[in-house]
């Protein structure tokens, strides 16, 4: 089976690591030829590269989307693809726009996709246009979350989404930097990591909210780069209660190599899928505090309640994290058992398995589509229902 994995190069999230860990994995499998058609230079292709995965590298810095399709078509349309498995937006539009032999299975993976009711028009045109271009040219679709799974169910029928959780990352074992001795913080400090981009649907801002509800000894260092980075600096400079207690360190390839120096990960997202910070979390038995949006609450199902928060609610989440700080040595016990349990669902193997049997050998198994393929979230309202119902088509129509 020769697969191709379409994917941005030129950002470093969630979506990217996830997607270097299936290809990972697939490339480790013998009845799979796995390569990659990346756009662009950048931390994706340089680690799969390194992983030994054929890389496709395009440029497309000053190409309009028609000149990008006709840079890419000849890689889709010669390769003799069993299947073409898109990540993210352009790149999900990039390969339905174009034709493939009859034979190629379409796969595209939503690894999140905020409600509408967040997203300024452009925003809504971009994302829900790809997809609806997807399922016409009859894309099967990968849901990483039991919400998004739903959402995506309602919006296009549940016989082409399947529930596949992402993979948990492995652990980055290299020394890093102690970060309270580079910012000349007491080495017996509490110390929090926000791990994310910059951007309003992460929730960095209402994380400083909450760490001015912690006490003054607890600190903070933000992970993470994006177009808030300068409004949020400037929020820590005109806060008094937070002096000295936040740094911004930029985008971090390889976060986990720090987790062991911190006391918890705060998660304070106004929406997620499937949260790649957490999952790196637990494959590091770091503690966390999370606000339950989006798939958080699947993934905290084996951890304690208090790490999982009311949306939105700093004060709750300031009390999680005081928590968490007060009791380390508890705090490191649950995170191992959650870890543990964690890893059964989301080790690499088992997730490339699911794509495997479910996405490219055949159609959804019985019992996968999104209706039946995880708990539904608890504490849903019908807003998420409504909102999708009037997306919905007319009449329903298979996708296999």
């Amino acid at each position: 089976m020769r697969v191709l994995h379409v994917a941005s190069g030129d950002g470093w999230g969630g979506a990217e690591v996830a997607t270097l860990e299936l290809v990972r994995g697939l490339e480790a499998r013998p009845d799979v030829e796995v390569r990659a058609l990346v756009l662009n230079e950048g931390e994706l292709a340089q680690r799969l590269g390194e992983a030994g995965v054929a890389v496709e590298l395009v440029e497309e810095d000053g190409l309009s989307f028609l000149e990008l399709r006709r840079r890419v078509r000849p890689i889709l349309a010669n390769g003799h693809w069993d299947v073409v498995h898109a990540h993210r937006y352009k790149e999900i539009m990039l390969v339905s726009s174009l034709g493939l032999p009859g034979r190629t299975k379409r796969v595209v993976t939503v690894h999140g996709a905020e409600p509408l009711r967040r997203l300024d028009n452009r925003s809504r045109v971009q994302i829900w246009g790809a997809l609806w271009l997807a399922r016409l040219v009859g894309a099967r679709f990968a849901a990483v979350s039991p919400e998004l799974a739903e959402r995506l169910s309602r919006v296009f029928g549940g016989s082409c989404v399947v529930r596949v959780d992402n993979p948990m990352p492995g652990l980055e074992t290299a020394e890093a930097e102690d970060l309270r001795s580079r910012f000349g913080w007491p080495s017996d400090c509490g110390l929090v990591a926000f791990v994310g981009r910059l951007e309003a649907v992460k929730g960095p801002d209402l994380c400083l909210d909450v760490l001015k509800r912690c006490p003054r000894d607890l600190r903070l260092v933000m992970m993470g780069a994006g177009s808030m980075e300068a409004e949020l600096r400037r929020a820590v400079r005109s806060a008094p209660d937070l002096e000295g207690r936040v740094e911004f360190v930029g985008a971090v390839s390889r976060p986990t190599r720090y987790f062991a120096q911190l006391d918890a990960l705060a998660l304070t997202s106004r929406h997620e899928g499937q949260p790649i910070a957490l999952l790196e979390a637990a494959g590091a038995a770091l503690p966390v505090a999370a606000f339950a949006v989006g798939g958080v609450p699947e993934l905290l199902r084996d951890a304690p309640p208090s790490w999982l928060v009311e949306a939105g609610n700093v004060d709750a989440m300031a009390e999680a994290l005081r928590d968490l700080a007060a009791d380390r040595p508890q705090a490191g016990d649950d995170a191992r058992r959650w870890s543990d349990a964690l890893r059964s669902h989301h080790g690499r193997d088992a997730v490339v398995d699911r794509y495997v049997a479910a996405m490219y050998r055949g159609g959804p198994p019985a019992g996968a589509t999104a209706a039946a393929a995880g708990p539904a979230v608890p504490g849903r309202s019908g807003r998420a229902a409504e909102e999708a119902d009037s997306h919905r088509p007319d009449s329903r129509s298979d996708c296999s």
